[in-house]
């Protein structure tokens, strides 16, 4: 029998090359496989607490807690937060009667999942469809609230009581009654409530151009300038003495004697004022004369050479 022939130095090597890589793919899988088993024990990202305040509402009683836990769970998913963190966040937004409960159940509940069907007994989420209709039967529209925002505060409230589509619509719409829009949106059929938002809008922009003053073209502008109006013609009353009662000079330059505090204006007696005066005014009998004679210029006789002098309407013989 012939010998089996011993193995080349060449079939060593590539042995002992195999045997090495086999064993270097063995440790890179084993790392990896760590590393996963790591990655799942770690959080994903935590978030602050005032930005905890609007990722997840706070919860005191009363309905609504379905709607809370599918909040947290949402939020976990986006998030990557493990169980853990989930039921801190969780029991850190309790408030009221929720938070008196979770302080008696703290050290039990270890789990997310345990906290969260040991509260929905707790706090069971009946809805009485009755209080939802009754409640959206009084909505309407706010004056500082937006067509869009109203829409889907009614929405909201109307699916929280598992009400139909159709139904929720028919209340957005009585809702704005007492608003301009109602007229248009209530002789129309809307497949969804987006259609009604739709709608909503484009008779919203038709409502806005119609409440915007029309603009005239140059055509219809009237180029006849205003005619102007005449200054108004003002009367200047002569410089007169408050002492003796003659035009051109101030009491201050009169050269008469000093007429007695409180005697009458126009002839000086103390027996009366000038109210009551029995000495005619004489710049009215002058106004009267020019005025009777049709604005013609009154002469009169000075009485002393015979010549005529020219009065104006506000001097005094």
């Amino acid at each position: 029998m012939k010998d089996k022939a011993a193995p080349t130095s060449s079939t060593q090597g590539a042995s002992f090359d195999a045997t090495s890589h086999q064993l270097e793919l063995m440790a890179l899988r084993a790392k990896i496989m760590e590393m996963e088993q790591r990655q799942t024990f770690t959080d994903g990202r935590l978030v602050h607490p005032e930005e905890l305040k609007h990722l997840i509402p706070e919860f005191s009683d009363g309905l609504g807690i379905n709607k809370w836990i599918n909040t947290i769970r949402y939020n976990s998913e986006l998030y990557g937060w493990q169980d853990r963190t989930m039921l801190l966040y969780a029991g850190s937004r309790l408030t009221g009667a929720a938070s008196e409960w979770y302080n008696g159940f703290r050290n039990t509940l270890k789990t997310f999942d345990e906290f969260a069907d040991t509260i929905k007994k707790a706090f069971p989420d009946r809805c009485n469809e009755a209080v939802i209709h009754s409640q959206l039967a009084s909505v309407y529209k706010k004056i500082s609230e937006s067509y869009t925002s109203y829409v889907y505060r009614v929405n909201a409230l109307g699916m929280s009581g598992h009400v139909s589509e159709e139904a929720i619509i028919t209340y957005v719409i009585r809702g704005l009654s007492r608003d301009p829009l109602y007229d248009s949106l209530v002789t129309k059929d809307y497949r969804d409530i987006y259609d009604l938002i739709d709608n909503i809008k484009r008779y919203e922009s038709h409502l806005l151009l119609r409440k915007n003053p029309e603009r005239r073209s140059p055509s219809h502008i009237n180029t006849i300038s205003p005619r102007p109006i005449p200054p108004r013609q003002t009367t200047t009353e002569p410089l007169r003495c408050y002492n003796c009662s003659n035009h051109g000079h101030h009491s201050s330059q009169c050269t008469q004697p000093r007429r007695a505090p409180g005697s009458c204006f126009r002839c000086g007696s103390t027996s009366h004022v000038i109210r009551n005066c029995p000495v005619p005014d004489r710049r009215q009998l002058t106004v009267a004369a020019v005025q009777g004679n049709d604005n013609e210029t009154a002469h009169l006789d000075s009485g002393e050479n015979g010549n005529f002098v020219q009065l104006e309407a506000y001097q005094e013989l």
